[in-house]
């Protein structure tokens, strides 16, 4: 199996970006195209970008989850606004997993819905508010501590 899907499929893959670290491909096809088999990056990596972008995007939101919180004990409508976000970011998260676990990198014992819901559970604005806020944690802290724990539960090392 070739292992670059710009080889694979070139007419749908292209290099954006690339350095030693992190490589951005573009994929564009129509409804109904399919690719070649190819390979995924290691899935820790995967693991490690995702949690370094989403951990930013919890620890923007915390403050305004936190007033949210505090006013849907009143307001049925933002109680229900909460719930709307929370699915709405389940569904987000299950792609993401979807994205790092790629085909079959789960530790034996934990599948997609777990992983998923494990994500779910570590990666949102209260842990990070939690955590931070609260017992002093550096955002990059955070972000190891994620990263660790995400790995233990995923791949099981």
């Amino acid at each position: 199996m070739a292992a670059d899907p710009v080889c694979t499929d070139p007419d749908k893959y292209q290099v954006i970006f690339e350095n030693d670290r992190v490589r951005v491909l573009e994929y564009r096809d129509l409804p109904g195209s399919k690719t070649l088999p190819h390979q995924h990056p290691d899935p820790r990596q995967l693991l490690a970008l995702v949690i370094r972008h989403t951990s930013q995007v919890a620890a923007r939101t915390a403050p305004i989850k936190e007033v949210m919180r505090d006013a849907a004990a009143a307001d049925p409508a933002v109680l229900q606004l909460i719930r709307d976000d929370d699915q709405r970011r389940y569904i987000t998260q299950q792609a993401l997993v979807d994205l790092v676990i790629g085909g079959d990198s789960l530790r034996a014992g934990c599948d997609r819905d777990q992983a998923a819901a494990t994500f779910f559970a570590l990666v949102n604005s209260h842990s990070y508010q939690l955590l931070a806020t609260h017992l002093g944690w550096s955002p990059a802290d955070w972000q190891q501590w994620l990263t660790s724990m995400l790995d233990r539960e995923l791949f099981g090392s």
